[in-house]
């Protein structure tokens, strides 16, 4: 039986997703990947952490974290919309792994955090890659919402 691509994209679309014939593996396009409160409010610890380790530039936010805002889980969708890097694993000049735990702002990152650009508030992502971005621009103050005052938290 041949493939049907627009099909399986079709079925994978489904909040259920769908198994790829291929590889027998789940597939599921996530339509609406957002920088949810979370992973605003670790944007803004990574902000932080990165002024006070200037000589890096990379931080380490480990994914069982207790302390809050500082999960690489939930920084790990600030990558969908280019404000993060996750620095990758490299043993001698190869390239072993994709995620240290070690993350850092890209200069958009930076804008965002201090307010003085906006993104699309959703990401459609199939297999970790970015489809396309999508939906009205929401600022860092938005996607923080009404719980959380963006002021304290940058310390001004």
């Amino acid at each position: 039986m041949a493939f049907d691509r627009d099909n399986f994209f079709t079925l994978a679309r489904r909040p259920q997703g769908t198994v790829c014939p291929c590889c027998d593996r789940f597939a599921k396009v996530y339509e609406k990947r957002t920088v949810h409160t979370g992973c605003a409010m670790a944007l803004i610890d990574l902000y932080h952490r990165m002024d006070a380790d200037v000589d890096s530039g990379w931080v380490y936010l480990p994914k069982n974290s207790t302390e809050e805002g500082t999960r690489s889980r939930s920084i790990s969708h600030a990558t969908y919309f280019g404000l993060v890097r996750n620095r990758p694993k490299v043993l001698g000049e190869k390239l072993v792994g994709r995620c240290t735990g070690y993350w850092r702002l890209t200069p958009d990152g930076v804008a965002f955090v201090e307010n003085a650009t906006t993104i699309h508030r959703y990401a459609e992502v199939y297999n970790n890659t970015v489809n396309r971005l999508h939906g009205p621009m929401v600022s860092i103050r938005r996607c923080l919402g009404k719980k959380f005052n963006y002021d304290e938290l940058m310390g001004a």
